[in-house]
């Protein structure tokens, strides 16, 4: 199994564990076939599929998440090579200064 990162959307990033990009797309709830049109050529109008959705395969991944007082659960930190592997899925975020 690989771990794959996943963004949708530009706001929401999926991390599964799969064999190959087309499962991971499945495991994260989309259609396999999105892959197929992810590596064919931009169409139409508005935002392509490629600026929509990307999927990545991680060579890494360290994660901390801490429950919040009200119970729900939280990414409280994640390694320097796990933040650049996720945000350079979203151009848009800023990378946070490391500690």
């Amino acid at each position: 199994m690989n771990i794959y990162a996943i963004r949708i959307e530009n706001d929401e990033t999926v991390v599964v564990a799969a064999a190959n990009p087309q499962e991971a797309l499945e495991r994260a709830g989309l259609p396999g076939c999105l892959l197929l049109a992810l590596e064919g050529p931009a169409e139409g109008r508005g935002a392509s599929l490629q600026e929509r959705y990307k999927v990545v395969e991680l060579n890494h991944l360290h994660l901390r998440l801490r429950c919040k007082p009200n119970g729900d659960l939280d990414l409280y930190d994640a390694d320097q090579p796990t933040y650049e592997s996720l945000f350079d899925l979203h151009p848009r975020a800023k990378l946070p200064a490391m500690k």
